[in-house]
């Protein structure tokens, strides 16, 4: 099988999760919340300065804030940061974990940046550090320093990542601003390091990208796609074909709760009780009972009961319901459906045998699913060991994959998989061979194996796996990309395959 091959590639997202951790990227100051400037005394360089920034007016919805730390002049050197919150009542509210001096701050701008003060406490650093605002909370900062003159504090508040996912070649991050992409096929403006998009904005609630083409979710239950449309993939407002840059609008019977893209397909779930698909049904991925292409959203048969999720692969469809069964149709040549055969269906399949999935993730070759205990099973192609038996032996029934904890969340791509843990580890298995398991190594791994390290964090919040990459947001904040950079899906501003995590510098 040749990898490379941009048309047999697909990743999916399994649970999109809200993080604990705050954005990097900066959003612009409310009125009324203006700079904080404080003065020593210039004749006594030992005397001490301060300045205080009220942050009580924090606007809804921010959760933490990046601090602009400028000299007026020349350099000062700061002692400490001093984070003052009460509930309310005017009970004070211990932070651990603050950045702590003395740093000296140049005379230009010494960024403090938002995250969570979880996990490896933060340190004064050319890094951005750590200053937690909390949502409901009454906060002042002081900041003390040693001056050869004034120092001023301007605030810019920001909210959380909401969510991160990975696709063919490309990756986004949404933050409460418009959504960051790159990488190529659907991302505009493309590129290998990270870039607003000037057509999604921040109304945008979930984002599911396929291999050359993506859709968006939106807080009004409306689906936007965009990208290539070669065979109706985009819906029916684009000529089959066609590309587009600017989301186009896909017609739908009601409000949707999930979305998903395979190579040349999309699906939807429609108020949590029906599947409507469109694009390329050459292989039953539609789910109609045929095998013709429709650009316009088809149903597939009813009978779901409350759907959770919906999972597009290369070229089938995996739904699973609040009974915890799944449901599979579409292409089955590697038995990727979990139905025992490897006869392809053009309406779905419940596995009933399945109780307690929670979530699921499939590619062209191979499905995985999470348990609620918290498990992860797979089955379908194992030609690089991506189904984590220990063998390369395909499988058309489940097989535990032998993780050292439960699993929060779980990815599968062309020819490997991931799963973050409850520990906020990461351990990947399967096609090694770019960079994909994270290790170092550039070898596969037929058994789990635990991604490197994240920096100077060990642990993730969320995680999205791509067709060849994958990605975290870790506690800090930070984004880290890992795998093949055949199209700039790692950001990291090169088209260089990545054996180990790199940090991607967000706008």
């Amino acid at each position: 099988m040749n990898k490379t091959n941009g048309a047999r590639a697909l990743s999916v997202l399994a649970i999109g999760l809200a993080l604990v951790g705050c954005a990097v990227p900066e959003a612009a100051a409310p009125p009324g919340d203006g700079t904080g400037t404080g003065t020593g005394s210039g004749s006594d360089p030992n005397a001490l300065g301060q300045v205080s920034l009220d942050l009580a007016a924090t606007p809804a919805g921010a959760q933490c804030i990046r601090l602009t730390i400028t000299p007026a002049s020349g350099s000062a050197s700061v002692q400490m940061v001093n984070i003052t919150a009460s509930n309310g009542s005017g009970t004070p509210i211990a932070l651990t974990g603050l950045p702590t001096g003395p740093v000296t701050i140049s005379a230009d701008a010494y960024t403090v940046a938002c995250g969570s003060i979880s996990g490896t406490p933060p340190a004064w650093s050319a890094d951005p550090t750590s200053v937690v605002v909390r949502p409901g909370l009454v906060t002042s900062l002081v900041l003390t320093f040693k001056p050869d003159n004034s120092v001023s504090i301007t605030p810019n508040f920001v909210g959380s990542i909401s969510s991160i996912v990975a696709g063919g070649y490309n990756t986004y991050v949404l933050t409460d601003g418009a959504p960051e992409g790159w990488g190529v096929y659907g991302v505009a403006p493309g590129g290998q390091s990270p870039s607003r998009s000037t057509t999604l904005t921040n109304t945008t609630t979930s984002i599911a990208l396929g291999a050359y083409h993506g859709c968006a979710l939106r807080n009004d239950g409306t689906v936007w796609c965009f990208g290539y449309n070669y065979y109706g993939e985009l819906g029916p407002n684009i000529a089959v074909g066609n590309f587009t840059a600017t989301p186009v609008q896909v017609p739908l019977p009601g409000s949707v709760n999930s979305i998903c893209a395979g190579v040349y397909h999309s699906c939807a779930i429609i108020n949590q009780s029906s599947v409507f698909c469109w694009g390329q049904n050459t292989q039953g991925q539609l789910g109609n009972n045929s095998t013709t292409n429709s650009a316009t959203p088809v149903q597939a048969p009813t009978g779901f009961v409350s759907l959770r999720s919906v999972s597009c692969g290369g070229y089938s469809t995996i739904a699973v319901g609040a009974n915890g069964n799944f449901y599979g149709w579409g292409n089955n040549n590697y038995g990727q459906l979990g139905d025992g055969t490897f006869t392809n269906r053009t309406t779905p399949y419940q596995n009933t045998s399945e109780k307690t999935v929670i979530a699921a993730a499939t590619s062209e070759s191979a499905t995985c699913d999470l348990h609620a205990d918290g498990t992860v099973w797979c089955w379908g192609g194992n030609f690089y060991g991506q189904l984590g038996d220990g063998t390369t032996n395909g499988r058309v029934t489940a097989a535990k994959v032998p993780l050292p904890a439960a699993a929060r969340s779980i990815g599968v791509g062309y020819a490997h998989a991931c799963a973050l843990l409850t520990t906020g580890q990461v351990q990947c298995w399967g096609d090694g061979m770019d960079g994909e398991m994270g290790d170092l190594a550039g070898t596969n791994r037929p058994s789990p194996i635990a991604v490197s390290a994240f920096g100077t964090e060990s642990t993730a919040v969320s995680l999205a796996v791509g067709s060849y990459h994958n990605c975290v947001v870790t506690p800090l904040a930070n984004v880290w990309c890992w795998g093949g950079n055949y199209n700039g899906g790692v950001g990291d501003g090169t088209y260089n395959n990545a054996f180990g995590p790199l940090k991607v510098t967000l706008q």
